[in-house]
């Protein structure tokens, strides 16, 4: 979508609601994705915007609300204790 990948889940009823979803999304490139799952994964206790300012260390800039987006829309909020939106 808009020259990045995105990755939907493989079932019927989260599927069609992510499809409905992603067209009006802002969502990171993908080396921000990157970025940002990497310092997920270092930083599992920090919330949205600490995490944001993890990102911002490594050089890109990646508004809060768009990483809650990008979390929430991969269903990771709920996996990780410290990212509530």
């Amino acid at each position: 979508h808009k020259g990045r990948f995105i990755y939907l889940s493989d079932r019927p009823e989260i599927l069609t609601s992510q499809k409905q979803r992603w067209a009006t999304i802002t969502f990171p490139t993908d080396a921000q994705a990157v970025v940002i799952l990497v310092q997920l994964i270092k930083h599992p206790e920090v919330g949205i915007e600490q995490l944001a300012e993890h990102v911002s260390k490594q050089g890109l800039s990646v508004e809060p609300a768009v990483i809650g987006r990008f979390l929430q829309f991969h269903d990771l909020l709920k996996k990780t204790s410290g990212t509530k939106p």
